[in-house]
């Protein structure tokens, strides 16, 4: 990821965590539309718990408790998502997952182990989308 990309997912994850619209409880849609420098554009969603919100290596990933999804892309081909947990559900810790062998997809996988310990949890593509579930 380039230095901008990285600055850019940088800005978004914490503009999307230190949100008003979260931190009083309310509901993620006025992150929704957020733009940074004009080449980040993030996209928000609430999502229920035990909504399935991605396909893993393992079959369906489900959201674990309720919580603020955060879609962004950078400089029109990095994805990257930020799991916002509820106000009350957050342990104040963020965890970014690197991608390992899957540096073409997004860990949903991770990112929902994660959010179920309270951590609001932040995860990229790098650039490079492949469906994620290859062995």
């Amino acid at each position: 990821m380039s230095h901008l990309g990285r600055r850019g997912f940088v800005r978004a994850a914490a503009a999307a965590m230190a949100s008003p619209a979260l931190a009083d409880g309310s509901g993620c849609a006025e992150l929704d539309g957020l733009v940074s420098s004009g080449n980040t554009k993030v996209t928000s969603e609430a999502v229920a718990a035990g909504t399935v919100v991605a396909k893993g290596r393992r079959g369906d990933v489900v959201a674990p408790r309720s919580f603020c999804r955060v879609q962004g892309r950078i400089n029109g081909n990095i994805h990257f998502e930020v799991w916002l947990p509820g106000k009350d559900a957050w342990n104040r810790k963020l965890v970014v997952h690197g991608n390992g062998a899957l540096a073409g997809s997004i860990g949903h996988e991770g990112l929902a182990r994660t959010l179920e310990r309270g951590y609001a949890a932040a995860g990229t593509d790098t650039g490079h989308q492949t469906s994620g579930t290859e062995g």
